[in-house]
């Protein structure tokens, strides 16, 4: 059965003011860390610059490792090593640029990008001309068996120093698994064609080969220089979301018509863990870089630490705004007791479910004539809402005069929020009887209710 001994009240107030004021400031407070933006961005010049370094004694050793080489393999590998030179110097160049002139490290990576996407292009038009040509020539010189023993060992020659090169110096199995050892068994088959008096067929497997492997070296230098340059990205994009969230760990709070207020806000607190776990996940993305794909790091770039960003402003105005909850929980019971004072009820006490001001608050009025009413303030499902009232009235009277009092008890109390400011809906009529428990404003304090997360 349902009776006024329980009823709820619905209190308002001005969400919409608390949160908006909370993400206009945060969204402002990028504009407060100008010199740990520089840091982070100076980080990121060092991170490429020794990037270019490492890339830069990479092609030295490499030449040095060819120097030995003639014809086709030479050609081709001097090619790729011109066109790999091209691109480091931009962007060596690129960096200082971006020194001097500010230049965004996004642009200069997202340009060192398109330069290498056009290098491809370029290498592979470049290399398709270089071996039409060099197989004509072999064509035409066919008929000459010594010839064509001779130049098989050049070409295998070539080759086997081509692949030497990519396993030694190359991280080939990141980006091309497996290719280099079925690549490596088709030149073992070569070279025994050519040890047992096949040189023509031998020369022309060779070429083959010598050019999947010039194919595979670009495809991994190409690729890991992309590696490099969005793991700079993907570190950069993730450090401004870490000064985002460090910014946010404690923020100036708001009342509850969003005025800013001199109280402080410690935002892992009032967020109920999620915070936490925003600060977990974006642990987890910093430690997916080194090994993560090229796929996956732009996928960090553009999906994982945009959302993380936002994230952080949502759990600081969230956290404000249970803040600003837990304090107009307070008012509420401060309003509903003074009513009930002035009908001659005395406040017995007051306290937080669990002792934790992100809970329910209750108050225990006592009248002379024994009858009693704990008021409930809860909180909304996450925190960060209007809270409800609940008024559980304790009197052994089962009668109509008895449940007329208890209603319109009820009614003051709605109308003394409605003249506090506060929105207060008609108090419902609920079922059931109230918990004697409730009384015990010792065990509520001890016995924390399940939060749910702001």
């Amino acid at each position: 059965m349902s009776c006024y001994c329980r009823q709820t009240i619905q209190v308002s107030t001005s969400e919409w003011a608390i949160a908006s004021s909370a993400r206009d400031e945060l969204a402002r407070l990028g504009s407060t860390i100008p010199g740990r933006l520089a840091d982070l961005r100076a980080q990121a010049r060092r991170d490429l610059e020794q990037s270019v370094a490492e890339l830069g004694a990479r092609a030295s050793a490499s030449e040095r490792a060819l120097a030995g080489l003639t014809g086709a393999a030479a050609d081709l590998n001097r090619s790729i090593d011109r066109r790999l030179a091209g691109i480091d110097r931009d962007v060596a160049a690129g960096i200082g640029e971006q020194r001097a002139l500010g230049v965004e490290l996004k642009d200069l990576i997202a340009a060192a990008g398109a330069r290498l996407n056009a290098a491809v292009t370029a290498e592979r038009r470049a290399r398709e001309v270089q071996l039409a040509a060099l197989r004509a020539d072999y064509r035409s010189l066919a008929d000459a068996r010594s010839f064509a023993a001779g130049t098989a060992r050049d070409v295998l020659a070539g080759a086997r120093a081509t692949a030497t090169l990519i396993a030694d110096a190359l991280p080939h199995e990141r980006f091309a698994p497996g290719r280099l050892a079925r690549l490596n068994a088709r030149l073992d088959d070569a070279v025994a064609s050519a040890n047992s008096g096949f040189g023509e067929a031998a020369t022309a497997e060779g070429q083959a080969v010598l050019a999947e492997l010039v194919e595979l070296r670009l495809e991994v230098e190409l690729a890991d220089r992309d590696h490099r340059l969005l793991r700079v990205t993907a570190s950069e994009a993730l450090g401004l979301v870490e000064l985002a969230t460090e910014d946010v760990r404690t923020v100036p709070a708001v009342d509850t018509d969003g005025k800013p207020i001199d109280v402080t806000v410690d935002v892992p607190y009032w967020s109920a863990g999620a915070y936490d776990e925003l600060i977990a996940d974006l642990a987890e993305a910093r430690r997916e870089i080194d090994e993560a794909s090229p796929e996956r790091l732009r996928e960090i770039v553009t999906v994982v630490a945009p959302e993380l960003e936002t994230r952080s402003v949502q759990v600081a105005t969230n956290a404000r705004s249970a803040q600003a909850q837990s304090q107009l929980r307070v008012n509420v019971a401060d309003v509903a007791a003074g009513v009930l004072a002035d009908q001659g009820f005395e406040l017995e006490g007051g306290v937080w479910a669990g002792g934790d001001d992100r809970n329910a608050f209750h108050a225990w009025l006592v009248h002379p004539d024994s009858t009693e009413v704990v008021l409930v303030v809860e909180p909304n499902a996450d925190g960060t809402g209007s809270p409800a009232l609940r008024l559980e009235s304790f009197d052994s009277a089962d009668t109509a005069a008895a449940e007329e009092i208890r209603k319109q008890r009820g009614l003051d109390l709605a109308s003394a929020l409605r003249d506090a400011g506060l929105g207060a809906g008609v108090p419902s009529r609920d079922q059931g009887k109230p918990d004697p428990a409730l009384r015990d404003l010792d065990r509520v304090e001890r016995t924390a209710p399940v939060r749910r997360r702001g």
